[in-house]
């Protein structure tokens, strides 16, 4: 497993003074080698060219909007990544925009109490994410978990692999894609996929597919948008995204959305509720 802290922070703020803040109040972390930048474009380069996934930036940049920058990291970037910008009281439209686009809002200027109050808030979402994947290295402790019956459905399904419901798993990240397959494979039969090129190529008849959206070539968006086009698709659809894109209303086939970092023991509940009823709505 990779080494977990410390992970790459970078700030961005075209003032002089917010930057010399940043850089004091975040030095004295052991969690995140951080990085301050006044251009946003530079900023971009960098975080593109070392899969950076925390950001914290004024809402107030030069020679970019802060909504234009949430843009740009959906554009150029191929996975999640956790923004959160400073807002003073002439910022409320802006930050309100920005809130609708999945980003998280702090009132107030550069302060070495408010970066440790937003680093936080970072480690609490690496904790829980961290935890999900910690679920899979102590297979003892899902197993103990587990009631009568789910061992006995669970000893039947490997006895019967035809039994299986199958799966369709699109995530660009290898790591998350490779925990996910691990955990749900106890229940089901697990087909992984890189991107959407590589779902849609799928031959196989699937039960469920689970799809992150930012992904290369084909997005999770327009691998919705083809399968819906297909006569004979009948399955659900999961999306599982860094971004809150819950906002959207993907429609049918889309039965729930599901934000970076989540609980994997609440995916599996949402599968099965699922495949029980299909009343789980997006």
């Amino acid at each position: 497993m990779k080494q977990l802290f410390p992970q790459k922070l970078v700030v961005i703020d075209s003032d002089d003074s917010g930057r010399a803040v940043a850089q004091k109040a975040l030095k004295k972390t052991a969690y995140f080698d951080s990085y301050c930048f006044a251009s946003p474009d530079n900023a971009l380069d960098f975080i593109h060219e070392h899969a950076v996934r925390y950001v914290i930036a004024s809402i107030r940049l030069s020679g970019m909007t802060a909504e234009d920058l949430i843009q740009a990291f959906r554009k150029k970037m191929d996975y999640g990544i956790f923004i959160s910008f400073l807002a003073g009281p002439d910022d409320v439209p802006m930050a309100y925009q920005c809130f609708n686009l999945g980003a998280d809002i702090y009132a107030g200027t550069a302060s070495a109490e408010l970066y440790r109050h937003i680093t936080d808030s970072f480690l609490e979402k690496i904790s829980n994410w961290n935890f999900c994947i910690d679920s899979l290295v102590n297979r003892h402790t899902k197993t103990s978990l587990l009631t009568e019956t789910d061992r006995s459905e669970d000893a039947d399904k490997k006895k019967n692999p035809e039994k299986k419901k199958i799966l369709l798993l699109a995530d660009d990240d290898e790591d998350i894609r490779s925990y996910m397959q691990e955990y749900l494979e106890t229940w089901y039969r697990v087909i992984p996929a890189s991107n959407g090129a590589e779902a849609l190529a799928c031959s196989e008849r699937v039960d469920l597919v689970i799809t992150d959206l930012n992904m290369p070539e084909v997005d999770g968006f327009k691998l919705i948008s083809s399968l819906k086009e297909r006569e004979d698709f009948i399955a659900s659809v999961i999306v599982v995204s860094g971004y809150a894109e819950n906002h959207c209303d993907f429609g049918d086939p889309v039965r729930a959305v599901l934000n970076k970092p989540f609980d994997l023991e609440e995916l599996h509940g949402i599968i099965e509720k699922i495949f029980s009823d299909g009343s789980v709505n997006s």
